[in-house]
């Protein structure tokens, strides 16, 4: 009974003291939490990010509220600042140079944001953060093409694209992503995921692709690289081939047929119109080198060309005093 009421005593304790710990002293963030360094302004309808927040917060998080814009001051002294999170927000506009005051940022959070409308104009601000570890672009409406601008974020560890619309790739988008060891591309537009987006060999340990429209047959350099990364890398996700869903883990391309188009032969030698000079020459060629299988594409064009065709030069005309003559060399043989 003794311990039991030390128990209630603690826990009656304990909202109070924690509560005392959380007050913001800034008028600014009266409806937020402090905790030491870290700041939470959570789902308190905020539209702009707060003013005269302490320049020595590590920890900024805003999630949850109908932000629409970041000004380009709105982040402005907060060098220590180590953490963002924007998430569930309306954001709409990101004026330029709205990150450039985070040189301490590692970890960034903007996903969730549904009504983003301006990716491209996301991503162009993330590309000064050069020391992010961590982010987060979970339904940001990002495409293929604006995956371009993460090229230079080599000290990514952990980049999270799910509920985008990535239809592919770029090759080698992420080669020289040495410290990268968490991909997630849950629930995008991706067909294949092929190996020529990494290095040969990467230190990845996390690898999610689950709910993707993923082709197996398509994928064969991928599960030649997987077994070099393997066992440390775990791959999350399924593929489909042959009416069925298998895990991408366990496929087997042994049972996939590739199709194999026809291809051209080499032209004939042709056989020339004249006996000397130019003239014209047929040649001929087949469609079987090899023949198309498994539903392989035919050859497209002509089995036959006319051709222009060049003989040894054809004997000169002999000239005497403006008239052409034949020449010809008699042989005179000795009278009996």
């Amino acid at each position: 009974m003794a311990n039991i009421g030390i128990l209630i005593a603690m826990v009656s304790f304990l909202p109070t003291a924690y509560g005392q710990s959380q007050r913001c002293t800034v008028p600014e963030l009266s409806q937020c939490v402090c905790i030491k360094t870290e700041v939470y302004c959570e789902d308190i309808g905020l539209t702009e990010v707060p003013r005269n927040i302490p320049n020595t917060t590590t920890a900024l998080v805003l999630d949850g509220n109908a932000i629409t814009k970041i000004e380009s001051a709105s982040f402005f002294g907060l060098p220590s600042l180590e953490k963002l999170s924007l998430r569930d927000n309306k954001i709409s506009s990101i004026e330029t140079g709205a990150f450039d005051w985070l040189w301490s940022l590692t970890a960034l959070f903007v996903d969730h944001s549904t009504e983003i409308d301006v990716p491209t104009e996301v991503l162009t601000a993330i590309t000064t953060l050069t020391n992010l570890t961590r982010l987060d672009l979970t339904n940001c409406r990002i495409s293929s093409e604006d995956l371009n601008l993460l090229s230079g974020l080599k000290s990514l560890q952990h980049l999270t694209l799910d509920n985008n619309d990535i239809s592919y790739i770029k090759p080698g988008l992420f080669n020289g992503f040495l410290s990268l060891y968490h991909l997630s591309l849950r629930n995008t537009s991706l067909t294949a995921v092929s190996a020529n987006i990494f290095d040969a060999t990467t230190i990845l340990k996390v690898l999610i692709i689950f709910d993707n429209p993923l082709m197996c047959c398509t994928m064969t350099d991928y599960f030649e690289w997987l077994p070099n990364q393997l066992p440390y890398l775990v791959v999350a996700g399924t593929c489909h081939d042959f009416n069925r869903t298998t895990d991408i883990r366990i496929f087997n391309t042994s049972h996939c047929t590739f199709p194999v188009d026809d291809q051209w032969s080499s032209w004939s030698t042709p056989t020339c119109s004249v006996t000397c000079g130019i003239g014209t020459g047929l040649r001929n060629r087949s469609c079987d080198s090899p023949p198309p299988s498994d539903n392989g594409k035919e050859c497209i064009g002509s089995y036959t060309e006319a051709i222009n065709c060049s003989l040894i030069a054809c004997p000169e005309p002999y000239r005497r005093r403006g008239k052409y003559y034949n020449f010809c060399l008699f042989f005179l043989l000795p009278s009996s």
